[in-house]
């Protein structure tokens, strides 16, 4: 069950409450940023799903939030936004994945389509899929501000990932690739103008507040 504030659930169960006191931390799973493979690794089992930091600002009181301790990894966004079509395009995770698929992309035929005659038109942070939503909208708290206590790139995760170990234990860090369709990646030589500058206009805030040059 869910914990709930003024009867509304919270998005964060009771299991993952407790699961969060025990660890001393809260892990904030962005989509198609490695974080299965990372939970598999450092916890033996996926404990955090995509919940936002704000759902943890509700679900907990202020001194059990302020304790734990804060970390996600991120992605460049081109990247992670390629890395998303290709999930969904290839089946996704789960029945859900596949009929969002269908039902909105499934007419569009390269990924040059899905940004420029799809993506552009949605409000990213109510878009009904969580693998297009932007990162800084799972790491922004209430006022705006990123409470992370541990930012780790993607392309620096092998590295980092003995750090994390070091702090929580665990085995050595699993590959969990989920993409299956290796037919449609994409490079940025590999899509046009538009498509890149779609990109960096509807991720800006990723790009300037994680720290990753815009694609050019």
């Amino acid at each position: 069950m869910a914990t709930k504030i003024s009867g509304q659930p919270t998005g964060v169960s009771e299991v993952l409450r407790q699961s969060v006191i025990s660890l001393g931390c809260i892990f904030i799973h962005i989509p198609k940023c490695a974080g299965n493979a990372v939970q598999k690794s450092l916890f033996g089992k996926v404990v955090f799903g995509h919940q936002t930091i704000r759902q943890y600002q509700l679900a907990f009181t202020s001194s059990e939030y302020r304790k734990a301790w804060k970390f996600t990894i991120t992605r460049e966004p081109f990247e992670r936004i390629v890395s998303a079509w290709r999930f969904l395009r290839a089946g996704g995770f789960h029945k859900h994945d596949a009929k969002f698929y269908e039902d909105n992309l499934s007419h569009l035929p390269s990924f040059d389509h899905f940004v420029n005659e799809w993506l552009v038109h949605q409000n990213l942070d109510r878009c009904g899929c969580v693998h297009f939503k932007p990162q800084v909208h799972y790491i922004r708290e209430f006022n705006g501000s990123i409470p992370m206590n541990h930012i780790v790139k993607m392309s620096n995760l092998a590295v980092e990932y003995e750090n994390l170990r070091s702090r929580f234990g665990g085995g050595s860090l699993v590959v969990d690739n989920q993409s299956r369709d290796s037919t449609t990646d994409c490079t940025l030589t590999e899509v046009n103008k538009e498509t890149l500058s779609a990109i960096s206009s509807l991720y800006s805030e990723d790009y300037e507040q994680l720290g990753y040059p815009y694609p050019s």
